[in-house]
């Protein structure tokens, strides 16, 4: 089977070979930002390239970074193609706006490179394009002509692609003051027949304005690509569900173990959400070092815990059974191995209320 794991090693090497420098991860960083629990280190970066005048010199960089969106926890078991945290295969490259052209054909034949290197059936991939806009800040914008043209070089046939009209496409317009511009999404139709959204293609060109009525031209112009690791690894390897990818199924083979297999299909989303929640509780304990800071983090935290509560008393487990396993089966992928045990200590004191800064 193809891992995240797998994948990762298998596209590192391209990256490496066209001398793209690779951007540490940053980890969680606050949990007020809008869409996900932290603004990634490749947000910021987009931010800090974009504003800078007279750059005369191109940047091409990449990485891999954990996100946490809470944002999608209503549809986590439900959904069997959501994990509220996940890893993100992310390159960028910035040019000077003046000679930025053919940037974005260039992050287009990369990424179906790399897609060929997953083994994906090409003849599945589906792209959603900004075709421009005629009110509203899209009228702003000109049609992503130059990702379309790519796309076809390619080989895809125009039933792969379909033309968005209006704001649907543009990222950040209702954060002001920050890079925003055309947006492809990337979808993949999986085994199962669902069509399976794995990435992002984004063009950031403007700014909004802080009173979010216009796109201002930017000096710097930055190309660039969010891929989903877990979604990747899950469709390439012919999976029904994001819950098949290992160590998410030795979890969930585990928690069976307790002699509740019979239960588990009965309580299906509370049983997914358990796991994904002892996943996401290891994840965010591990990237900020095993603390609990701020009232939204202790919050969100406690809500997490509240799941994997939730399942264990519902089928007669006692929670702290379940905590213990979970963070032993995720500690190894989140590379928490070492502080395991000050993980399910933490865990507990969200229940206690304890306050630890």
């Amino acid at each position: 089977m193809l891992t995240p794991d797998l994948l990762l090693e298998r596209v590192k090497g391209s990256f490496e070979a066209s001398k793209y420098v690779q951007i540490e991860p940053a980890g969680l960083i606050s949990p007020s930002f809008p869409d996900t629990f932290a603004a990634s280190v490749f947000h910021n970066v987009v931010v800090d390239l974009i504003q800078q005048d007279g750059c005369a010199v191109s940047k091409r960089l990449w990485g891999i970074d954990w996100a946490f969106r809470h944002v999608d926890l209503a549809a986590i078991g439900h959904s069997p193609w959501h994990l509220s945290i996940f890893r993100m295969l992310v390159w960028l490259i910035s040019s000077p706006a003046d000679c930025s052209d053919g940037l974005g054909g260039e992050i287009v034949r990369r990424t179906i490179a790399l897609l060929r290197k997953m083994d994906l059936d090409l003849s599945r991939l589906y792209f959603s394009t900004f075709a421009g806009g005629r009110s509203g800040l899209s009228s702003q914008v000109r049609a992503n002509d130059e990702v379309i043209v790519a796309l076809n070089e390619e080989g895809f046939s125009d039933d792969q692609i379909i033309h968005v009209v209006g704001d649907r496409l543009l990222t950040n317009i209702r954060r002001g003051q920050q890079p925003a511009g055309p947006r492809c999404e990337v979808f993949y139709k999986a085994d199962c027949g669902a069509l399976v959204e794995i990435g992002t293609l984004v063009s950031e060109q403007y700014r909004l304005s802080a009173n979010l009525r216009m796109l201002v031209p930017t000096p710097q112009h930055v190309y660039g690509v969010a891929l989903g690791v877990e979604r990747l690894a899950a469709v390439a390897a012919g999976l029904k569900s994001l819950f098949e990818l290992q160590p998410i199924l030795l979890a969930a083979d585990s928690l069976a173990l307790f002699g509740q297999a019979s239960l588990a299909s009965a309580y299906q989303v509370e049983f997914r959400r358990a796991i994904d929640a002892g996943r996401a509780l290891v994840g965010i304990l591990h990237t900020t070092g095993g603390k609990i800071a701020g009232r939204n983090r202790r919050r969100l935290l406690k809500q997490l815990k509240r799941r994997v509560a939730d399942w264990a008393n519902s089928v007669g487990v006692d929670e702290r059974h379940v905590i213990d396993l979970l963070v032993q089966c995720f500690s190894a992928e989140m590379g928490a191995i070492d502080q395991s045990g000050s993980i399910v200590n933490t865990i507990e004191a969200l229940s206690a209320g304890v306050r630890e800064e």
